[in-house]
């Protein structure tokens, strides 16, 4: 029975039995070492992973509702309420020469486009157009605030991504030299060793083989007495 133990033992640390006995194994306190330092990094990494992936949301939500804002609020040219109330002025200007009896007919015929009966009418449109070109421009004036916030978090999360990828890209470092570490803690060949609660587990099997080893060289030892 014992030698059977044995046996399935050696299957399953996947390793020469013959060999094992001369394999220097690291010690059970550097490899709960790793493991305690190696599962605190990778929760670490895994809660960097995870902010990233928060920021990255954001940044999307901040663009959609800058995108959606944009749609929602055609912002006024100032230029054109410029050109609106010169306009408005000339027009001003030919209704107080008719008044004034000193009408300039050429003037009147150019700005009404041909349609001097039309002259008042046509003033008082380009009154009510510049009254609502300001109104909106006030509006707009909110809202360039509100645009502004918008744009202030797309660039806040995007600088926070940048920070939060490199911060990243360090701790994969420092993960990478600590898996180098643990590489370099056992013996080029045969081992390939896992993660360390993975070995710990399997250098705990090591030592039951080799208890398992004693009592076989024991009992063959009692047997040739016998004999």
């Amino acid at each position: 029975q014992v030698s059977q133990q044995a046996q399935q033992l050696s299957r399953q640390v996947e390793i020469e039995v013959s060999g094992l006995s001369d394999v220097l194994l690291p010690l059970s306190a550097t490899i709960e070492s790793f493991i305690t330092e190696t599962e605190q990094l990778d929760r670490v990494i895994d809660q960097s992973r995870s902010r990233i992936h928060d920021a990255k949301e954001r940044v999307a939500r901040a663009k959609s509702d800058l995108a959606k804002f944009d749609s929602e609020h055609q912002n006024c040219d100032r230029s054109a309420v410029v050109t609106l109330r010169e306009e408005r002025e000339q027009g001003w200007r030919l209704i107080a020469g008719q008044l004034q009896g000193k009408p300039d007919f050429d003037a009147i015929h150019q700005w009404t486009r041909g349609q001097p009966e039309q002259l008042v009418d046509q003033y008082r449109e380009t009154v009510i157009a510049a009254d609502q070109m300001a109104d909106q421009l006030l509006a707009d004036a909110a809202h360039l605030a509100q645009r502004q916030h918008l744009v202030a978090q797309v660039q806040q999360c995007q600088a926070e991504i940048v920070d939060l990828t490199s911060e990243h890209s360090r701790l994969a470092d420092q993960r990478q030299g600590l898996q180098s570490q643990w590489r370099a803690q056992w013996p080029a060949e045969p081992f390939c060793p896992r993660s360390p609660r993975e070995m710990a587990e399997w250098r705990k099997q090591c030592g039951n083989w080799f208890q398992l080893n004693e009592q076989l060289t024991q009992l063959a030892g009692e047997q040739h007495q016998s004999q």
